[in-house]
């Protein structure tokens, strides 16, 4: 602010104007422009620091000094959400990994008493065959000895007449 006295009137109208355009543009803009750009410096390192007495655009500014300090805490919250479940996941995938190895374990096993007991179905079909041979081959004798049999009877009958 211009705060000599002047004889010339223009002058001193001049400064007049000049004095009140000066408080128009601190109340405006800033008293100093510098609180600002040292607040941005600051807020480089960290966001913890507010202009205090705020005038004109020192307002926004502080307000978005408090906007980036909430975005910020957002976004910590939400690394720390996708953090945890990271782990959770990482954990579930150890958790199926290992349940996958149980059940091909599993199977394999059952894979094993399968085998076991194809093996088993065919030597029963082998021994089912056998018995089935040989119970024919009996039936065939049997039924040989029922017509030799039958024939000495009818033999001997025939004989007896």
């Amino acid at each position: 602010m211009l705060a000599s006295q002047l004889k010339n009137p223009n002058l001193t109208h001049f400064k007049t104007t000049i004095n009140k355009m000066s408080q128009t543009l601190c109340k405006s803009i800033a008293i100093d422009i510098l609180r600002i750009v040292k607040l941005f410096k600051a807020a480089q390192e960290n966001f913890k620091g507010l202009i205090p007495d705020v005038v004109g655009i020192e307002k926004n500014a502080n307000v978005l000094i408090s906007s980036i300090v909430k975005m910020l805490n957002v976004s910590k919250e939400l690394a720390i959400n996708l953090n945890t479940r990271s782990d959770e996941l990482n954990e579930s995938a150890t958790n199926l990994e290992k349940s996958a190895a149980q059940q091909v374990e599993f199977l394999t096993n059952i894979a094993g008493v399968v085998e076991q007991i194809d093996e088993k179905i065919g030597e029963l079909k082998e021994s089912t065959q056998t018995n089935l041979d040989i119970s024919l081959a009996t039936s065939n004798i049997s039924h040989s000895i029922s017509k030799i049999a039958n024939e000495i009877l009818d033999d001997i009958n025939k004989n007896k007449i």
